[in-house]
């Protein structure tokens, strides 16, 4: 587990500390950790795959299995989800199954967290949220990913969003 998902129950109180204190002491201090303590021992297995994947079209294909993995696991474990297994059954393109299924709204996930919790995975692994939304539309939620998949899957967007066709997004 990556140290920011032990120091994340922390996060409020170091928001709120003075600009000075968040430079200085909590800044540099956070600095001095071994990269390997910060980001957690999954990141490296993250980089060895980029490293093994030579070239773009490679890093795509590992993209693309990923998005596979991660649809196909939250149609199968999560209750929102599991209308759609006949879709995932029949889909050969991950990004075509991803095209099918539909956007969920702030407001689904506020009328019923739970829905949206992946049976698959211990309570103790979760991580309470907020959204930064006006008030009408602020969510508190539950992750069960930690810090590290946060960075992985913005990573991955970034790239599916800049080689997938706009209307599949």
């Amino acid at each position: 587990m990556a140290i920011e998902d032990l120091l994340h129950p922390l996060l409020k109180h170091y928001l709120e500390a003075p600009r000075w204190l968040k430079a200085s002491a909590a800044g540099h201090a956070y600095a001095w950790l071994p990269q390997s303590l910060r980001l957690g021992s999954a990141y490296n297995t993250f980089r060895g795959e980029l490293a093994a994947s030579q070239g773009a079209v490679a890093v795509g294909d590992l993209a693309t299995r990923k998005l596979e993995a991660t649809l196909s696991w939250a149609i199968e474990t999560v209750p929102a989800y599991r209308q759609y297994r006949s879709l995932l059954a029949r889909s050969g393109d991950p990004r075509e199954l991803l095209a099918r299924l539909p956007v969920t709204d702030k407001l689904d996930i506020k009328r019923d967290p739970a829905c949206y919790l992946s049976r698959a995975m211990p309570a103790s692994r979760r991580l309470k949220m907020f959204t930064g939304a006006l008030p009408a539309t602020r969510c508190s939620s539950i992750s069960k990913s930690t810090a590290r998949d946060r960075r992985s899957m913005h990573s991955f967007r970034t790239s599916a969003i800049e080689s997938t066709p706009a209307r599949t997004i």
